[in-house]
């Protein structure tokens, strides 16, 4: 059997602690491992395996409570939380160490109990052998007692075995039923890739007949656009020549107007740079109240960890002027 940690895992032992759920699902993990183990108290190597299983649980309670003691230490803003469930864990795997072993226990009893009972009939039989006159019936008594004594422990002996293999048994059909889902698992899987995979031909093949007809389309396309493109060069030479003549024709009148789209141009620029002007001022005004706002958020929820106003400013003013690597405010 192996010696590991029962179900102990990479944690967040912060969540861990913290968190009552996953401390439930641990612990729901610790005890489904520890209680899979079939005990057989028939033999010594059945016996060392009930103990072996109880010193994992110990470990794992070991350690999980070392963890809680040490987080609860350094993370005094939540020891409360930590502590309690770090008590939980620790009362929870004492009641499971106590559960696993109960069936090595009760039968240790039993052992006892029997050993108790057969020491005080061998007593009792030889005191009252010592006193009957007839040493031969005495004897005779004793074997009797004996034979009865060994016939009982036999009894109890066969009473355990049959309860074991009840437990083996339905081992076996637990572990039969659970290959069995897992056959049908596979094979519904194999269907279903069989399926897709059916599917994926059919696929390829619309893909390739569809590429075939884009591949036509592409080439009717591109020859309606060399038609056009020809009709278009001789539209352009015609328009060129209208421009050219109606060109000369307006040359004075433009003349004219340059001089007047160039002051209204000047004052168009004008109102533009006042304009840029008012809006990156009120853009700073806005990034000034925006990063004011997120600065006292942040701080209200330093606050609310247990911070003070005067550190927790502190701490916002740090990370604003980027004197804390790796933490930033997102504005």
């Amino acid at each position: 059997m192996s010696n590991e940690l029962v179900v102990i895992e990479k944690l967040e032992l912060v969540p861990f602690f913290t968190k009552g759920n996953l401390v439930d699902d641990v612990l729901a993990k610790i005890k489904a491992e520890a209680m899979a183990h079939v005990p057989d108290v028939s033999t010594k190597k059945g016996r060392d395996a009930i103990k072996a299983n109880v010193t994992k649980v110990t470990k794992s309670k070991t350690y999980l409570e070392s963890q809680g003691k040490d987080l609860a230490a350094e993370y005094k803003l939540i020891p409360k939380a930590i502590d309690a469930n770090r008590k939980k864990t620790k009362d929870f795997l004492n009641d499971l160490q106590i559960e696993i072993r109960q069936p090595l226990t009760d039968w240790e009893d039993e052992q006892k109990r029997i050993e108790a009972e057969e020491l005080a009939k061998q007593q009792a039989l030889k005191v009252q052998a010592e006193r009957d006159s007839d040493h031969e019936l005495a004897t005779l008594q004793f074997e009797a007692a004996m034979r009865d004594r060994e016939i009982e422990k036999q009894r109890l002996i066969q009473e355990r075995l049959d309860q074991d293999e009840a437990i083996r048994v339905k081992a076996a059909t637990d572990a039969k039923l659970k290959a069995e889902q897992e056959a049908q698992a596979d094979i519904d899987k194999a269907n279903r890739d069989k399926i897709l995979a059916e599917q994926a031909v059919i696929n390829a093949k619309a893909k390739a007949d569809q590429e075939i007809i884009d591949a036509k389309n592409r080439e009717d396309q591109l020859k309606q656009a060399a038609i056009k493109a020809e009709e278009f060069a001789k539209f352009q030479s015609e328009q060129a020549e209208l421009r050219r003549t109606e060109a000369e024709k307006k040359s004075t009148q433009d003349a004219i107007d340059s001089a007047e789209n160039a002051r209204l141009a000047q004052v168009e620029l004008q109102r533009l740079a006042d304009k840029q002007l008012a809006d990156e001022k009120a853009a700073r005004e806005a990034d000034v109240s925006n990063r004011t706002k997120k600065n006292n958020e942040a701080k209200g929820c330093l606050m609310e960890l247990g911070f003070d106003e005067r550190d927790a400013k502190k701490i916002i003013i740090a990370i604003a002027q980027g004197q804390i690597h790796n933490v930033g405010i997102n504005y």
